[in-house]
C-alpha cells in the first residue's frame, strides 16, 4: 500500500518526483519480498505447529509407554520378590531337611555302633554259650558214665544182697 501510494504521488509530481518513483519502487520490491517473508513465516509457523502437535502425540505416547514400562517393572519386581521369598522359603526347607539329615546320620551312627556293640556281646554270648554248651556235654558225659557206674554200682549191690541174702538164711 505505501508503494502505491509513493508512486501515485510520484507520477503526481513529475520530473520532480523521479527519486520518489526509485524509492516507492524499492518500497514496493521490499512489501513484496515483505509479503514472501510473512508467508515463509506462516508456513514456518504453521509447520512448527504441526511439528508441536507431533511432538506432544510422541511424548503422549512415551508418557503411555513409560507408565506400560512402571508397570511391567513393577510386577517383575513383584514378580522377583515373590521368587526370592520362594528361593527363601526353599533354601529354609533345606536347611531343615540338611539338619534332620544330620541327626538321622548322627543316629544312624548311633545305631550302627549299638548294633556293632549288640554284636561283640552276641558273639562273646554265643562262644560262652558254646563254652556252657561243651561244659554241659561233657558234664552229660560224665552223668552219663557216673549213671552207667551207679547202675553197675546198683547191680553191684543188689548181687552183693542176694549173696548176703544166701549167707544169711
Amino acid at each position: 500500500m505505501l508503494a502505491l501510494n509513493a508512486s501515485i504521488e510520484a507520477s503526481r509530481v513529475g520530473e520532480h518526483g523521479r527519486g520518489f518513483t526509485v524509492v516507492a519502487n524499492e518500497t514496493r520490491k521490499l512489501a513484496e519480498q515483505s509479503a514472501l517473508s510473512a508467508e515463509d513465516i506462516t508456513a514456518l509457523i504453521q509447520q512448527i505447529q504441526e511439528t508441536s502437535l507431533q511432538s506432544v502425540k510422541s511424548m503422549d505416547n512415551v508418557v503411555n509407554d513409560v507408565q506400560i514400562g512402571r508397570t511391567v517393572v513393577q510386577e517383575s519386581s513383584e514378580s522377583f520378590q515373590r521368587i526370592i521369598q520362594s528361593s527363601q522359603e526353599i533354601a529354609d526347607q533345606i536347611q531343615d531337611i540338611s539338619a534332620a539329615s544330620e541327626q538321622m546320620a548322627a543316629s544312624s551312627e548311633e545305631a550302627a555302633a549299638t548294633i556293632s556293640e549288640i554284636a561283640k556281646i552276641t558273639k562273646i554270648s554265643f562262644d560262652q554259650f558254646q563254652s556252657i554248651s561243651e561244659t554241659s556235654s561233657a558234664q552229660l558225659s560224665d552223668m552219663e558214665e557216673l549213671a552207667e557206674q551207679a547202675n553197675a554200682l546198683n547191680r553191684m549191690s543188689q548181687t552183693l544182697r542176694e549173696q548176703i541174702g544166701k549167707f544169711a538164711i
